[in-house]
């Protein structure tokens, strides 16, 4: 299909010469989680709404424009593809749909669009090409007797999805519903995707829908007007804690594995298999711990870091340094392969470390924009493998993070007193497991309790003693 995709090099043919080779320079994907996403400034994305925006606000300038400084079609801008017509820059004044996708770019800084207080769960029906028992948007699909026809739908829904999960329908081959692969085969849609992402395009198969993403996919000359696209709604399957959920947490040591609590964190690449399926055998959830922030030298895969990535030694630990988390580019990989072991390992949930560099002298100009995009990217990676997530300390990031992880976890909040930075996660549902090193457990449990949270006092090297406040 690469021959093919030459002839739609859209970025380079047609938004290039609207503003200018200068804009191509940084192209990519942004960072996207649930109802919000942060585009970096210059940077061409396929996006598509992950939400329904409520009664009187889906025009352009109602979902993006109050977000956006700047003129439209000079500061920012969107364009659209009408299959078998070509790109078209909406008016303002247009509704955006869902279920199609755009393009975007916004010049000169990043922005962040949030759709958190201004969207509706997508509808979504059972019917006729939908799996049993499950919801699914349907988005029209353009048809080509004599040939092919792209077309640029979105990705609906503010959770990922597994591309194979999609179907396409129509009232003939595919009347019951046709995985892509299946649909390719009877001549109706090709059973491949594709996704812009920087320098070129990814293929979709085997990957997953990410919330905001737009993309390629094709229609065959077997489809006809009654083709559609079918997007089941998302089930989110991943463990999420409520106030009130006993834990254990340790890192160091031998796993004491006879705690009667609901949940372990532990140690992602130390804890042995035998470990995790013997807590899972007496009912409990397992988090694994691995760091997000920090390069540590005895790791596996330590010599994966280039020295570039590599910032300050962190305070306190000599064997790690600061990650220049900007540069994704290097490190998905890396901590893509660290999600995907714990996937494979079965733990329920992980928790990343050292995820407020921005804050500490990390020894790069790292901003606290560059570290939410961080951590939002993070929290989707791990949702995408089913897995539950912690925001650990970054307590100034709360509130703008409450939303895109499960659960909080906290060291010596009522040693510092700034306890009270915790409670969004309480307000919405949301278990706050903590620990304090110092004080007695007389000084600090009854508070932690009337804030309702879950508290031990433990010993800094985390082994497995500990005292729980309830």
């Amino acid at each position: 299909m690469s021959g093919v995709w030459a002839r739609y090099s859209f970025v380079e043919r047609v938004l290039g010469a609207a503003f200018g080779v200068a804009a191509l320079l940084a192209c990519g994907p942004g960072d996207a989680a649930g109802r919000s996403v942060t585009i970096q400034a210059n940077q061409w994305r396929q996006l598509a709404l992950p939400c329904a925006p409520v009664a009187g606000r889906d025009s352009a300038q109602a979902v993006f424009g109050d977000q956006l400084r700047g003129v439209y079609g000079q500061d920012w801008t969107l364009y659209g593809y009408r299959p078998g017509e070509g790109y078209f820059r909406p008016a303002l004044s247009d509704a955006l749909r869902q279920g199609l996708g755009y393009w975007f770019i916004a010049l000169g800084e990043a922005v962040r669009l949030d759709l958190s207080a201004s969207c509706d769960d997508t509808p979504a029906t059972g019917g006729a090409g939908c799996p049993s028992g499950r919801e699914c948007f349907a988005t029209a699909l353009q048809a080509r007797a004599d040939g092919g026809q792209w077309n640029m739908p979105g990705h609906p829904f503010d959770q990922p999805l597994a591309w194979e999960a999609l179907r396409v329908a129509d009232d003939a081959a595919c009347a019951s519903g046709c995985a892509p692969a299946e649909a390719e085969a009877a001549g109706v849609f090709h059973s491949q995707g594709w996704r812009y992402e920087g320098s070129g395009y990814v293929e979709l198969a085997g990957r997953l829908l990410q919330p905001w993403d737009g993309f390629w996919a094709a229609t065959l000359s077997g489809a006809g007007a009654d083709t559609r696209l079918l997007t089941p709604r998302p089930s989110p399957s991943w463990w999420r804690p409520a106030p009130g959920t006993s834990w254990q947490w340790q890192l160091s040591g031998a796993v004491d594995t006879a705690y009667d609590v609901a949940m372990y964190d532990i140690d992602l690449t130390e804890t042995p298999q035998a470990v995790i399926d013997e807590l899972h055998a007496a009912g409990r959830k397992v988090i694994c711990y691995y760091s997000a922030g920090s390069w540590e030298n005895y790791r596996d895969d330590a010599d994966q870091f280039p020295a570039s990535v590599l910032g300050n030694t962190l305070d306190g630990w000599p064997d790690e340094k600061w990650l220049d988390i900007r540069r994704l580019d290097v490190l998905a990989p890396i901590m893509r392969a660290r999600l995907d072991l714990a996937a494979s390992k079965g733990c329920d949930g992980v928790e990343p470390d050292n995820v407020d560099g921005y804050a500490n002298d990390t020894g790069f100009p790292l901003t606290r924009d560059d570290q939410l995009a961080y951590n939002r990217w993070t929290a989707s990676e791990a949702h995408a493998r089913g897995l539950s997530v912690g925001l650990k300390n970054a307590l100034n990031l709360i509130p703008d993070l409450v939303a895109d992880y499960d659960w909080a976890l906290n060291e010596q909040c009522f040693q510092y007193d700034e306890c009270d930075l915790l409670t969004p996660f309480v307000t919405a549902g949301k278990a706050v497991f903590g620990v304090e090193y110092q004080g007695s457990v007389e000084s600090f449990c009854p508070r932690a309790n009337a804030l309702n949270f879950d508290w031990l006092k433990k010993r800094l090297d985390l082994d497995a003693w500990r005292l729980s406040c309830r």
